[in-house]
C-alpha cells in the first residue's frame, strides 16, 4: 500500500474533525484492507478497492476536476466509519 495514501487517510480524518466534531475514537484502530470491490466500511476495518488511485476509478464523476484531487473511495468510507464510531460507540 503506498505511504501516501496512508497520509492521505489521516489527513481525511482531520478535516472530517475540523468540519464535524471532535473525533473521540483516534485511538482506536481501524484498518484499510485491500479487496477486489470499490468498498465498504465494517466494523473495524473500511475495504478498499480502488487502486489507489484518485476520483471514482480513476475518473472525476463531478466533471468539475475536483474529483481528481483525492481518493473518493478512501474518503468516502472513512466517512461512514467515523460516523459509525463517533455515533455507536
Amino acid at each position: 500500500m503506498p505511504e501516501c495514501n496512508l497520509n492521505r487517510r489521516l489527513l481525511c480524518w482531520q478535516a472530517f474533525e475540523h468540519w464535524s466534531v471532535p473525533i473521540r475514537f483516534m485511538k482506536t484502530v481501524t484498518k484499510l484492507v485491500e479487496a477486489p470491490y470499490l468498498g465498504m466500511e465494517h466494523q473495524s476495518s473500511v475495504t478498499y478497492g480502488n487502486g489507489f488511485k484518485n476520483g471514482y476509478r480513476g475518473t472525476d464523476l463531478s466533471n468539475s476536476g475536483w474529483g481528481m484531487k483525492f481518493d473518493f473511495i478512501i474518503v468516502h468510507e472513512s466517512a461512514h466509519e467515523m460516523v459509525r464510531k463517533q455515533y455507536y460507540l
